[in-house]
């Protein structure tokens, strides 16, 4: 039971966070005349739309999406709010919680697989009866 509830709040809560916090960002010079650019720069700024980024499942799928979230890094695209079910529903929690496409891709570079998707029970682990 306890195992189900902590899966459960794992899954669910990813898609309650927001994936980056609001930055506030540098005061724009003042709006004169002679320089047209910064009114233009603070309406962008006002104007700018929430992204969403929705991660399907399916293992190797959801993995997959490390690359996405890397690209939009890459090429300076905020991303406001994440969802995600299954495999895309971990990776975006890891990325909710500010962990970067490169901590991710060593995390997942580092993981036994053989163990993790193994379906046998360590020896260890087995019970005494």
């Amino acid at each position: 039971m306890r195992l189900a509830l902590c899966v459960s709040l794992l899954l669910l809560l990813p898609s309650l966070l927001q994936a980056q916090p609001e930055t506030v960002a540098a005061t724009p010079p003042a709006s004169t005349p002679e320089n047209p650019v910064a009114t233009a720069t603070k309406i962008a700024q006002q104007q700018r739309p929430k992204i969403g980024v929705a991660l399907e499942g399916g293992g190797a799928m959801g993995l997959a999406h490390i690359g996405v979230l890397k690209w939009f890094e890459e090429h300076h695209i905020p991303v406001d709010y994440v969802a995600g079910t299954s495999m895309g529903g971990l990776v975006g929690g890891l990325y909710a919680t500010g962990m970067t496409p490169e901590e991710m891709q060593e995390l997942i570079e580092g993981l036994d697989w053989r163990k993790i998707l193994g379906d046998r029970t360590p020896y260890e682990d087995l019970s005494y009866r």
